[in-house]
């Protein structure tokens, strides 16, 4: 009888403990830039067309904001994911918006705690 009681107990906090990979896909899809920005290490390299350098995160997300605005998401493929011997995670995919394709690229690490994207690019898509 315990051992139903902590199954039913685990499953509803499933829907709370997502993967930041995860998010960062639905994200994509829905244009976010806020809850991407939430994520963003302090000091991120960050590139989308027009703008490329190292930025807080409050910077990149103003960006990133208009680069949706200018671009509206339709849909996010991913073509790659995986994990470096170091324990950072990339993500490489192609972002679908009215107005063309894009090459995105995220790569995430622990900081204090906490997954972070420490590099994030958007690229136009030359496949």
């Amino acid at each position: 009888m315990r051992f139903i009681l902590f199954l039913g107990f685990l499953v509803p906090l499933g829907g709370f403990c997502q993967d930041t990979q995860d998010n960062i896909i639905k994200w994509l899809k829905e244009g976010n830039a806020k809850e991407l920005a939430k994520v963003f290490n302090p000091a991120l390299t960050f590139s989308v067309p027009g703008h490329d350098g190292i930025y807080s995160p409050s910077q990149a997300e103003g960006f990133l904001k208009r680069f949706f605005e200018d671009n509206k998401p339709v849909s996010f493929r991913v073509s790659h994911q995986g994990k470096s011997a170091d324990g950072a995670r990339f993500l490489i995919g192609i972002l679908t918006c009215n107005t063309g394709a894009f090459k995105v690229y995220s790569l995430t690490k622990m900081m204090e705690g906490r997954e972070r994207i420490i590099q994030f690019q958007i690229e136009p898509n030359q496949d």
